[in-house]
């Protein structure tokens, strides 16, 4: 599932044109989170969107949830159930320099 997660990520960086480090730490998150639970049933396409998403907010770059809901073909509620799925299922410490 990681593989495609990747891809789907790759894919709406490209895009959306975001910067490689919302990419970077998009993927890092995803690799971080590693759990079937969280992705059991869900569209990798939702999953990317709010990995980006949440990168997106942590290193201050500017993108709205309806622009990647749109690229991504999700819905904004997606992206924002995704979020609260990865924020709430885990304990992640990523420390990060805005650009």
């Amino acid at each position: 599932m990681h593989v495609l997660i990747d891809q789907s990520i790759a894919k709406l960086a490209n895009m959306a044109r975001m910067d490689s480090r919302v990419e970077g730490l998009a993927n890092e998150i995803a690799h971080k989170s590693k759990n079937n639970l969280l992705a059991d049933g869900k569209s990798s396409n939702g999953l990317a969107a709010a990995y980006m998403y949440l990168s997106a907010i942590l290193l201050g770059a500017n993108i709205f949830q309806i622009d990647l809901s749109n690229l991504a073909g999700v819905t904004e509620v997606t992206i924002r159930n995704r979020c609260k799925d990865i924020l709430t299922s885990f304990n992640l410490t990523i420390t990060v320099q805005p650009m």
